[in-house]
């Protein structure tokens, strides 16, 4: 479980740290105050073997197209857009550090003549002697891998200068609490593989009693997750069952396909009805508890605040908020509180979001 991290550099934060972090972890502030930029931030961390481990960021924040240079879509990752400084995410996991540094360099600095013969891309000198790398130091155990990620016409590529396990599989970043179709199914199918598909169906029956089956079915050669509600002659498409529906579908498949998961979801209340919010709250952190998993989730809402705060007596040691505001001199802090401590500023009609 992660407990502690500290970042410099990467987007809104020069120098960042917060300590005490749980397995409930929900994060408020006002607007462009760095609560998404925490989620990547830490996210970005463990994703330092993917191609587009910058890109997809910025692609769901809505920038559709991206220059077709490591420099010109990484730079906006950068505090300050300064690619001289190099950024750092500092983790403490399971009571072990670990650190990973990104720099952009030119890449003829990195592939060297030895490097090129070594991994045998013969006649690369030239074709990367005026682009730049994007690279990932990844520290941990007095071990140091490197990956660095260059640029082709027309494709990013990624070499593993050196060698290392791949990034865990067990880190899942969702965008307004949804997971895209094709990862639905792949958990859907890996729960139903080991005969665990009913227990599905159980949570989601906590919020839509009317659901009697969930099904993994074909349409033009894509699998679907379908389901059946009462009354229905026929199956639909779950993304038609509503976005409360879909939402704690996409949770509770990402949790249940396997243990230890670490999730990450922005804007947790969207679409998200403030009466369905109390049940939500406590379908979302039994199975996170139950199955030993890590929920880093932000929200606007008061509603959902107020919820998650009345709510979580049962596992209330194992829940964390954070509102992250500004200091003086413009510098992102974070402000925590207990379960206990947010229940008593909601009952004095404190701000709390």
């Amino acid at each position: 479980m992660i407990t502690q991290c500290c970042i410099k550099n990467y987007k809104c934060f020069e120098d960042f740290c917060i300590s005490d972090l749980k397995r409930l972890n929900l994060i408020s502030g006002k607007n462009n105050v760095g609560k998404s930029c925490l989620l990547e931030a830490i996210f970005l961390s463990e994703d330092f073997g993917n191609t587009d481990a910058i890109a997809r960021h910025s692609i769901a924040r809505g920038l559709e197209k991206l220059e077709r240079t490591i420099e010109s879509s990484t730079r906006p990752a950068f505090y300050n857009y300064d690619t001289n400084r190099a950024i750092e995410i500092e983790l403490t996991i399971d009571g072990q550090k670990r650190t990973t540094t990104l720099t952009l360099k030119n890449a003829i600095e990195i592939f060297t003549e030895q490097k090129i013969k070594e991994h045998k891309i013969n006649g690369l000198t030239d074709k990367i002697k005026d682009k730049k790398c994007l690279n990932f130091y990844v520290s941990q155990n007095g071990k140091t891998t490197h990956y660095s990620h260059t640029v082709n016409t027309d494709s990013i590529t990624v070499s593993q200068i050196s060698r290392t396990e791949k990034p865990n599989a067990h880190w899942h970043i969702i965008r307004s609490g949804k997971a895209k179709q094709k990862d639905m199914s792949d958990f859907f199918s890996a729960i139903a593989s080991r005969g665990e598909e009913k227990e599905i169906l159980k949570i989601m029956q906590k919020l839509e009693p009317r659901l009697e089956d969930l099904k993994l079915l074909t349409e033009d050669g894509n699998p679907m997750l379908h389901c059946k509600l009462k009354d229905m002659k026929t199956t639909m498409p779950i993304y038609f069952a509503g976005d409360g529906f879909v939402k704690l579908l996409s949770l509770s498949l990402v949790i249940l396909s396997t243990s230890n998961n670490v999730i990450f979801v922005d804007e947790i209340e969207n679409g998200l009805h403030y009466s369905v919010l109390p049940d939500f709250w406590k379908i979302i952190t039994e199975i996170i508890v139950e199955n030993d998993c890590q929920l880093f989730a932000t929200t606007h809402s008061y509603e959902f605040i107020q919820a998650a705060a009345q709510n979580t007596n049962k596992y209330k040691d194992d829940f964390n908020f954070v509102r992250l505001e500004r200091n003086k001199t413009g510098q992102i802090i974070p402000r925590q509180s207990t379960c206990d401590m947010l229940l008593s500023a909601i009952e004095s009609d404190w701000e709390v979001r």
